[in-house]
């Protein structure tokens, strides 16, 4: 498994976060165009019947699968989007690859908002013909993992249900700092485990990387 690209806190979308507040699509603003001005709290149940609807309804843009189960079972979605009608760019070549995860840490919440808000500006631009989301998605494959914790967004914990801090559970300096919480070891975790094959299995050569999370404002890359 490859090493996250980017720990990114802002990503092409303005976000300011005010008091938490549950998630209501009928409040929500619409994009492309119009900034978000609420720290919104997603829970997966909302979170499941959203992407849901997402697959229903943009059928020719989005795909979405399961990439494994919580430590409680929940599914851990992930919102394929592309123009599935074209397997190339319009030039020929292939599309590039670009994996975005948010939630490892189940109370930043605006780590998930960003990866919700990532896959719904593109679908909300290609259905209102914006040329920039329409040329992204003829050009590339963009897999978005939503919420890699749900068990801890549930309990508003930044750890798994077994307290364990995802975001230190994988294999990569594994343990170089026991009170950071990582697990009985590298991958004990059910959500850490299928984070890291299905990009084994899916997006090994993925052209970029990022994962959301809140907490400071920097970009960290290698």
């Amino acid at each position: 498994m490859r090493v996250a690209v980017g720990l990114v806190v802002c990503m092409m979308l303005a976000v300011i976060p005010t008091a938490a507040a549950q998630y209501d699509p009928t409040q929500t603003p619409m994009w492309p165009g119009e900034p978000v001005d609420s720290h919104v709290h997603m829970p997966w149940a909302a979170l499941t019947m959203e992407v849901n609807d997402w697959a229903d309804e943009n059928s020719d843009i989005v795909d979405l699968v399961s990439a494994g189960k919580s430590e409680l079972g929940r599914d851990l979605w992930v919102v394929r989007l592309s123009d599935w009608s074209m397997e190339t760019k319009p030039n020929g070549s292939s599309k590039e690859i670009v994996y975005i995860d948010g939630g490892h840490h189940g109370n930043e919440y605006l780590g998930t908002a960003l990866a919700w808000l990532s896959a719904k500006w593109y679908i909300n631009g290609w259905n209102d013909g914006n040329e920039e989301a329409i040329s992204v998605l003829q050009n590339n494959e963009l897999h978005v993992l939503i919420m890699l914790n749900p068990d801890g967004n549930d309990i508003d914990t930044r750890w798994n249900i077994n307290q364990v801090d995802l975001n230190r559970n994988y294999d990569h300096y594994w343990n170089t700092c026991p009170t950071t919480q990582p697990g009985s070891s590298a991958f004990s975790e059910a959500e850490t485990a299928a984070n890291a094959a299905y990009i084994d299995a899916h997006v090994t050569d993925a052209d970029l990387y990022v994962t959301m999370h809140t907490g400071v404002w920097i970009i960290l890359y290698p």
